[in-house]
């Protein structure tokens, strides 16, 4: 994860994050450092995705000067962009009943845990459908205009190794229709370990079961390595609400997953940078972490992608289950670079 890369220095964004400063604070503490500092951090914030946190907490410290004109252009865009993800979710749920459609992340998580849910950024819809009812999902999506998006070798992959497929239409959010939760980490979690438990809100959106949503939150950033803070904010606000599920109901409902090991690495990240409760943890949570962080250091480099496959392994239920994982991918990166060295005389489908 980017515990390494992301927060380069003492001052930077995780000790920020971790303090939850009032605005007051945040900005005393943006005012003592220097310039050079300053635009620093604010650079560092957009790719973590906490930027918008960062210029709703100086604004309403009282930040003036050109930085707060710029923190307030960026506000109104976010607000409009929420707006807009909101009416293209309500619409492709409407559109896809009566399939049971589950909201995932995004503004529907953003609404429940953040002060202004325009404050999370989010790229896409992610709609979790039950495997056997994602046909028909396409098809009903369709008659909103959302086409099915990438080649058709790409496409099947995705089918039988992944856990989404992604639509598209001009103006519209990217919809992530998701059939399973989670792949990743040698393991694949059934839609059905969401659906079982969701319940309508009031408004008769389904909403996960809270345990159900902080493991998935966690085994998600696990499954991106950790690699924006925004995740692990997400977790902090998550499990800082009152009432809210604790870290150790999370680790045990994801052992039923067969995913204790990720979920584990994610709320021990948690912990270690944004002073999250201390979770029970195993060697392999504290092994993946370090793996995660050395794969940070290479990132787009040499060996990264290998090891980004070695942080995912490691954190595999058992060694059966870490040696398909690594076969598999690494059998992939093979014939994508043998299908992009002779395209003539290999399958269509090893560009996929």
């Amino acid at each position: 994860m980017n515990l390494c890369r992301a927060v380069p220095s003492p001052s930077a964004l995780a000790p920020l994050l971790r303090a939850r400063p009032s605005p007051g604070e945040l900005l005393a503490r943006w005012e003592a450092l220097a310039p050079s500092a300053r635009d620093a951090l604010w650079a560092q914030a957009e790719p973590q995705g906490v930027q918008l946190w960062l210029a709703h907490g100086l604004l309403a410290g009282g930040l003036r000067g050109p930085r707060a004109g710029a923190a307030a252009a960026l506000l109104a865009r976010a607000r409009v962009l929420h707006h807009q993800r909101g009416q293209a979710l309500r619409e492709a749920l409407d559109r896809l009943r009566p399939c049971a459609a589950l909201p995932l992340k995004g503004p529907a998580l953003a609404a429940r845990i953040y002060p202004e849910p325009h404050l999370r950024p989010a790229a896409d819809l992610d709609l979790l459908v039950r495997a056997d009812e994602l046909e028909r999902a396409i098809e009903r999506l369709a008659g909103a205009g959302y086409d099915l998006l990438g080649d058709l070798a790409h496409q099947r992959y995705a089918r039988a190794q992944l856990h989404h497929l992604q639509l598209g239409r001009p103006g519209g959010p990217l919809i992530e229709l998701h059939f399973q939760p989670f792949v990743g980490c040698g393991l694949r979690l059934p839609a059905e370990a969401l659906l079982e438990r969701a319940r309508p809100d009031e408004r008769g959106v389904l909403r996960p079961d809270p345990v159900d949503e902080l493991a998935y939150l966690a085994l998600h950033a696990a499954g991106h390595q950790l690699e924006r803070l925004i995740w692990l904010l997400d977790l902090q606000l998550y499990v800082s609400r009152p009432g809210a599920p604790t870290p150790y109901e999370a680790l045990i409902r994801a052992q039923e997953w067969d995913a204790a090991a990720p979920v584990a690495c994610a709320l021990l990240g948690l912990h270690r940078l944004l002073g999250g409760p201390p979770p029970p943890v195993g060697w392999r949570a504290r092994v993946g972490l370090w793996a995660a962080g050395r794969a940070a250091r290479l990132e787009h480099g040499p060996g990264w992608q290998l090891a980004q496959l070695g942080a995912q392994a490691v954190l595999a239920p058992d060694a059966a289950r870490a040696a398909r994982f690594l076969g598999h991918h690494l059998g992939r990166i093979a014939r994508r670079r043998l299908r992009a060295a002779a395209p003539g005389v290999t399958p269509e489908d090893w560009a996929g």
